[in-house]
């Protein structure tokens, strides 16, 4: 029996247990009865008396030991008596509810279905009594977490609010939370009008300039479901906004972003309002803009108020992955929309515009906040001049997709939008047609399409700017790869559909922009510029000094010169015309350590670049040969050797990620094969194999990257 009914024996057992409580208290339903009686006599002494032996029953009790009380029976009795002209009668009856709502959550239901909420609304909206009113705020406060729409229906809101500065700063926290709790019901049931919240948001909006952080987190919460719950109607919105909403915001994430006080949470849903507010709102957009939103931005991404005018780089804040997608979003909602597919990465050939097309549509056919930048250009220089250089340390430092993506975002809608005049004020000094480069080596279908978009608008607009400095970067190289369906499959790693819309607009892009300016049909030696036609020809002749048994005493500071003044000269020499002149073999071949003059060899590399200076003179203002050598040796490492990271999808927070890192994998590191004529042993401190236990990933990249490995030593196996 014990196998096929062990709910009916758990039954039984609670009801002994529950007639044994009873037993020891005295025959619990005659008390129960007796209690009712007394609330139902009319003489307030009996009903006083009643009332404050039910709160402490109720204070202490517990499910098994309330089995006897009928809420049916009390709840209608205790609303009623809400209502009584004897203070101390109201006071006991809404602690009595209080506390019967802590003890069994259930009886909430029955609380809203006998008409309490409005009584105890009342009890707000008409204060006789101070310490009545403060009981009825916690029994509503309580009643909220499960039941908060009737709360919003009969008035609550107000009623919480109406005399918030009276309270005690105790009180006033349980009232905030209150309205945290109906706003927040507000966006999960979808029910509710922005008439029956407008009275509160001018109290709400005076919250954020309190002085008591938990007042500013609860007001903050309120605003941030009241902006998700009508993030449909800019109407609605814009009653949010009417008392000064966007100004406290503004000022909460200039001055309160480091204080002890205010939890990342609540900045990160400062962030949110305001992308709500700036995606639906090019009125908002405006306002943001004129208020100095970019200074905000621009102190929220670098850390610091320093600007970056002026400095070769830029410093990241330190922020989690999930704050930091929500800053990107908030510099994404404030400019002008891209066409849908373009917004998405994805470039379509047939559905969508030209480039030029929005900027070319008359006024009345513009998108609001197109209109508003077309109206008032110098909002987009500003935008570029704030926070372009940010963007792209944040992408190039970043290693979640979000991140990344939305980075990327803000960056294509920026390019996008810009004539051609702001364009060049904007590239003019930076290298961006190497960071499209790195783009279309990604292995990332959405970053190569977006990349390709961007290489459009650049040389739609800026033609012969842009022409040269593509084509020395390997752009025009890469997109000659991706016409076809296989090229693209092996740069991008994608499928077959996905490879064809890649080869698609490459061959798009190749037919527009580079045949036009081809002087033949040929295009296999398109990707080819004067200077590394120029290192091919002169690193096919220093791989002859390279040559082992080559005559000794062999001088190549000539040659050497001439190289290392091409490094230096001009422009320079890019990274991909290093790579591709083959110079790095050439000069490891010509500084083998087995050449018996490779002291004579490596003075002469030195006089050779000693001797570069002099000959530049001053003006050049370059670095070093040695310097500018060093640094494309690192860019083609950068580019040839890629670390492949594959994020956990389900990562979005620290206590995730730390739970995803207790699932060891492993992998068996072994030494290399030792060279030829190397007959050193094994014995004399060689590698032994080594088991990879755990690899800790961060989820952004710092200045110094870093990753965790435990090893643990391989236990041979005993013969």
């Amino acid at each position: 029996m014990e196998e096929e009914h062990p709910a009916a024996l758990q039954g039984i057992l609670r009801k002994l247990s529950a007639g044994l409580d009873n037993i020891i208290a005295g025959s619990g339903f005659s008390r129960m009865r007796n209690l009712l009686s007394d609330l139902k006599s009319g003489d307030p002494g009996l009903v006083v008396g009643g009332l404050s032996e039910l709160c402490n029953l109720l204070s202490m009790g517990t499910d098994e030991s309330l089995l006897s009380f009928s809420v049916e029976q009390f709840v209608p009795v205790l609303v009623e008596l809400l209502g009584h002209d004897n203070p101390n009668i109201m006071l006991l009856a809404a602690r009595s509810l209080t506390n019967l709502i802590e003890v069994l959550p259930g009886s909430g239901e029955v609380l809203v279905q006998r008409g309490a909420v409005p009584v105890l609304t009342s009890k707000l909206l008409c204060i006789e009594y101070m310490d009545v009113a403060e009981q009825a705020l916690e029994c509503l406060e309580r009643l909220s977490r499960e039941h908060a729409a009737p709360i919003l229906q009969s008035g609550g809101l107000s009623a919480a609010l109406a005399f918030l500065d009276f309270f005690s700063t105790g009180l006033q926290c349980v009232a905030l939370n209150l309205v945290a709790n109906v706003c927040h019901c507000m966006v999960s049931s979808g029910a509710g009008s922005v008439d029956l919240v407008a009275d509160t948001v001018p109290t709400l909006t005076n919250l954020l300039a309190y002085q008591d952080n938990r007042l500013v987190d609860s007001a903050i919460s309120c605003f941030h479901s009241l902006s998700k719950a009508f993030k449909k109607s800019e109407r609605e919105l814009a009653i949010l906004t009417e008392h000064g909403l966007l100004a406290r915001v503004l000022e909460l994430l200039a001055h309160r972003e480091n204080a002890s006080g205010t939890r990342p949470a609540n900045f990160t849903m400062l962030v949110q309002i305001l992308a709500i507010h700036c995606h639906h709102s090019a009125r908002t957009v405006h306002t943001l803009l004129d208020s100095g939103i970019m200074d905000t931005l621009h102190n929220v991404l670098s850390g610091d108020d320093s600007s970056t005018e002026g400095q070769s780089s830029v410093t990241i804040a330190t922020r989690p992955a999930e704050q930091l997608a929500e800053i990107l979003l908030l510099c994404y909602q404030l400019l002008p929309p891209l066409p849908h597919a373009l917004g998405r990465f994805i470039w379509s050939l047939t559905s969508e515009p030209e480039p030029d097309h929005l900027l070319m549509l008359g006024e009345e056919e513009m998108p609001a906040k197109t209109l508003v930048f077309h109206q008032h250009p110098e909002l987009l220089l500003t935008y570029g001049d704030k926070l372009f250089g940010l963007l792209l340390q944040v992408y190039a430092e970043s290693m979640g997709l979000r991140v990344r993506h939305r980075s990327l975002g803000c960056i294509s809608a920026l390019i996008y939008h810009m004539t051609a005049p702001m364009l060049h004020s904007l590239l003019e000094n930076k290298p961006f047609s190497g960071f499209l480069s790195d783009l279309l080596v990604s292995r990332e279908f959405d970053i190569g399409m977006a990349a390709l978009q961007m290489c459009s608008v650049l040389m739609d607009r800026l033609p012969v700017v842009f022409q040269h400095s593509l084509l020395r970067e390997g752009v025009i190289h890469s997109i000659h790869r991706m016409r076809t369906i296989q090229g693209a499959q092996e740069m991008f790693g994608c499928d077959h559909d996905q490879a064809g819309m890649l080869s698609e607009c490459a061959s798009q892009f190749w037919s527009t922009h580079v045949l036009p300016s081809l002087p033949t049909t040929n295009s296999e030696n398109v990707s080819k510029t004067i200077n590394l036609s120029k290192l091919l020809t002169l690193a096919e002749q220093l791989l002859e000094f390279g040559v082992l048994g080559s005559k000794p005493g062999s001088d190549a500071t000539s040659l050497l010169s001439e190289i290392l003044l091409l490094l230096v000269s001009g422009d320079g020499v890019s990274v991909f015309e290093f790579q591709g002149s083959g110079l790095t073999p050439a000069l490891l071949s010509y500084l083998d350590p087995m050449h018996q003059d490779l002291c004579s060899r490596i003075e002469c590399l030195l006089q050779s670049a000693l001797l570069i200076p002099t000959e530049l003179g001053s003006h050049e203002g370059n670095a070093s040969p040695f310097c500018v050598l060093v640094k494309l040796l690192s860019g083609s490492v950068s580019k040839t050797e890629q670390f492949h990271v594959m994020l956990h999808s389900s990562v979005t927070n620290l206590g995730m990620g730390l739970k995803v890192l207790t699932q060891p994998f492993k992998l068996c590191l072994k030494r290399d094969k030792p060279a030829a004529g190397n007959n050193s042993s094994s014995s004399s401190g060689a590698l032994q194999d080594l088991s990879l236990i755990h690899i800790s990933e961060p989820t952004r990249l710092l200045s110094i990257s870093y990753a965790v490995f435990c090893l643990k030593k391989k236990k041979k196996k005993m013969k």
